[in-house]
């Protein structure tokens, strides 16, 4: 309801006249950028496992724990769930009562990318676990090549919920439907490599146990617990950046 010289000098023009339109906005753009992050904190932190499980493996002298299709499988099936459910993630609680962000500060802090390279190195060693027992239980082969895989898939939903927050645990967050489904689609996927013979012909997969099955879902629990308890370490916290305005 200002005057036309009033909306021309103004930063800021409110179309509804109602002051807590401001507070809705900012509400708004925090989550968008803190949705933001959480995608940018899933894709590298897991991708980089990605990377680590193959290159230490290797190193050590093991034959790669994946074959070429199953890391074609792992980024253009394992990565998109999650990341879909993570960037319609509902706002956290505390939201607007945390303080504003430097306006000049980068997306991507040192901090922030040094806690990306540690979690996916705590991720790597929990796929590198259940690879490197299978190996030494019953030697390189399809078996533990399959072992590695499936741990593999499904630590990315496992990492997204951990991605959810900085601060909390998951469960004290607001539900998101879409990581639940997005665990139990992969689980499904998952299953139908390791029991569907052509999918099985194509990834190079064998059928496992339920031993083996409860191996990698050990594999896979142990990193995602670690990384919940260290929320609760104030050096840990140290890292996180401040909501943005």
């Amino acid at each position: 309801s200002g005057t036309d010289v009033a909306r021309e000098a103004a930063d800021l023009v409110l179309t509804d006249d109602n002051f807590s339109t401001i507070v809705r906005a900012m509400h708004e753009g925090r989550a968008i950028y803190e949705n933001l992050r959480k995608v940018i904190h899933f894709l590298f932190s897991c991708n980089l496992s990605e990377i680590l499980t193959i290159f230490v493996a290797i190193m050590v002298g093991f034959p790669s724990p994946l074959l070429p299709l199953q890391i074609l499988w792992v980024n253009l099936v394992t990565d998109i769930l999650p990341a879909l459910a993570l960037i319609r993630d509902p706002a956290a609680p505390d939201l607007m009562r945390r303080p504003p962000r430097d306006k000049a500060a980068a997306l991507v802090t040192w901090g922030f990318g040094a806690r990306m390279l540690f979690e996916g190195s705590l991720l790597a060693a929990g796929v590198l676990s259940a690879f490197f027992w299978e190996t030494h239980a019953r030697g390189p082969g399809p078996r533990a090549s399959t072992l590695a895989f499936v741990a593999l898939v499904l630590i990315h939903p496992l990492q997204a919920m951990n991605c959810r927050s900085d601060r909390a645990g998951w469960w004290r967050l607001p539900t998101n439907p879409m990581i639940l489904v997005s665990l139990l689609a992969l689980f499904g996927l998952q299953w139908l490599a390791t029991t569907w013979q052509p999918l099985m012909r194509l990834l190079g997969t064998v059928t496992l146990s339920s031993g083996d099955w409860l191996l990698a879902l050990a594999a896979v629990s142990w990193p995602v617990v670690l990384l919940e308890a260290l929320k609760r370490t104030r050096l840990y916290r140290s890292t996180d950046a401040p909501s943005a305005t």
